[in-house]
């Protein structure tokens, strides 16, 4: 994976992940984070207060990167999903998308996964407003479907079944494909 995705301007992500994808996220501390930007810890506690924040807001910055990978020009639908789903299965299975993966829990301390998938989804707007450009089906919310397809993006990343990796994007791809023209009587 490129690290373009991310801006230059955010360094604390790309040390953070870079970590991760070495040591794991057990390996990673603030006395680690700090030397790595070459600041104090007190500094780093002065900013975020806790580690459980600084792994949020970190969480937070690397989910709106994540949402600018979702930059598709006009084509078919059909054609933005493949692009978009295959762009976001190399990242998640790439050295820092696995370390974003392994980070999930850390930023659900205090907050529960449940949470962080609401956040996920809030912060995910390029794909809700894609979503958003077709009707959906009656009873079937933006924020539902787009946690849906996140949730199946994410374990098709993580699975090792090259089937099973197919049926969770064809099933992400029927939740927000055209729907059918009305049949002619």
């Amino acid at each position: 994976m490129h690290t373009e995705f991310i801006p230059p301007d955010h360094r604390l992500e790309v040390v953070v992940l870079d970590v991760v994808s070495l040591l794991g996220p057990r390996g990673l501390g603030f006395k680690e984070v700090a030397r790595l930007l070459r600041t104090s810890r007190a500094s780093l506690y002065r900013q975020f207060g806790g580690w459980d924040e600084l792994m949020q807001y970190i969480h937070g910055e690397l989910i709106e990167a994540v949402d600018r990978l979702f930059d598709c020009p006009e084509s078919t639908r059909r054609e933005e999903f493949e692009r978009w789903w295959t762009t976001l299965i190399r990242f998640l299975q790439g050295p820092r998308g696995r370390a974003f993966c392994a980070l999930r829990p850390c930023a659900a301390n205090g907050l529960g996964i449940d949470a962080v998938e609401k956040v996920e989804v809030q912060r995910l707007l390029t794909l809700s407003k894609w979503i958003r450009r077709q009707p959906l089906p009656a009873g079937r919310t933006v924020k539902a479907v787009a946690r849906l397809v996140w949730s199946l993006l994410l374990s098709a990343a993580a699975d090792e079944d090259s089937q099973a990796a197919a049926e969770a994007q064809e099933l992400a791809w029927s939740l927000v494909r055209p729907a059918d023209p009305p049949a002619s009587p």
